[in-house]
């Protein structure tokens, strides 16, 4: 005779299942205690599963692509299969099979920035101009703990100027010059047209009382033609620095640390080709075109931090 096999249950009544409830309490008050703990950990399963998820798109891709007849290598990119319709479609269906093996990992979407695209959601004229006000309240309230720290730095660059022909001080030049970038003016023009008038000068005045007149953007072009940029670097590292040491990022540090992400950025362009080494080439649309163009790339260095 053969012994039928049996399935032995646990009971819910033995003291094992007491032990893991006793398990989970004592973890829930470790991660109540260690938050930044606990938030690691779970990046660290996001991260995980994030890799797992990428690994297995590429096999799927790589299947796909093995099973699919191949274009000739001496084919471009534009020659091959996915194109019109079928490239439409494979754009379309990525982001299903990732959004349905994030949701059957559980693993929470990140977005990769804070920008939206719908409408405001301020209804009535007085709801934005108290949410405006709010906005530049806190601005400001940024700007008064950083700018003196700043200022005293700036008046401490060399004056390359003529003393006795010096309308405005370096630090007002300087600081216009900081207006402009906070601002997105990508003109000489745009900064005398935007920075110039009458209401945004009564604003500056009450910040900082020591503006008498705004400068004009040739008068900030020729200051720039003859200072020394490493002296303004030395600023904005000593200004760094003072926020690495006043614990400012500690908030919003990733895993601890403080990441620095390095990419090329281009900076400006043109059309047609002049003699200057200093400038890249490329063509641009069509070859047959010719339509060439310089553009100037620059290396920058900048702190990546965690989204609050």
């Amino acid at each position: 005779m053969h012994a039928t096999p049996t399935t032995n249950k646990v009971p819910s009544s033995w003291p094992i299942h007491g032990r893991i409830e006793e398990c989970e309490q004592l973890l829930q008050q470790y991660w109540d205690k260690n938050p930044e703990i606990k938030h690691i950990v779970e990046q660290k399963k996001i991260q995980a599963a994030a890799e797992k998820l990428s690994e297995e798109i590429a096999d799927e891709n790589a299947k796909n692509i093995n099973s699919s007849s191949t274009a000739a290598e001496t084919n471009s990119l534009f020659d091959t299969e996915l194109r019109g319709i079928l490239l439409r479609e494979k754009i379309h269906t990525n982001p299903q099979i990732i959004k349905e093996k994030r949701s059957a990992l559980n693993a929470p979407v990140i977005p990769r920035t804070q920008a939206h695209n719908r409408k405001s959601e301020h209804t009535t004229v007085e709801e934005e101009r108290n949410a405006r006000s709010d906005m530049v309240a806190a601005q400001i309230q940024a700007w008064r703990s950083l700018l003196p720290s700043l200022i005293k730095k700036l008046s401490k660059i060399p004056e390359p100027r003529r003393v006795k022909s010096v309308k405005h001080k370096l630090t007002v030049l300087m600081m216009f010059g900081l207006f402009a970038f906070i601002f997105r003016l990508s003109s000489r023009r745009e900064m005398n047209r935007e920075l110039t008038g009458a209401l945004i000068h009564e604003n500056l005045t009450k910040i900082f009382p020591e503006i008498d007149t705004i400068p004009h953007a040739d008068t900030l072009a020729r200051l720039l033609e003859t200072i020394n940029p490493q002296d303004i670097e030395a600023v904005h590292i000593n200004l760094i620095k003072d926020l690495i040491r006043k614990k400012k990022f500690k908030k919003l540090l990733v895993d601890g640390c403080l990441p620095i992400t390095i990419d090329g950025t281009q900076k400006l362009y043109r059309n047609g080709l002049l003699e200057d080494s200093q400038w890249c080439e490329r063509i641009v649309g069509n070859p047959e075109d010719d339509n060439k163009q310089q553009y100037l790339y620059t290396i920058e260095a900048n702190i990546t931090l965690q989204m609050a």
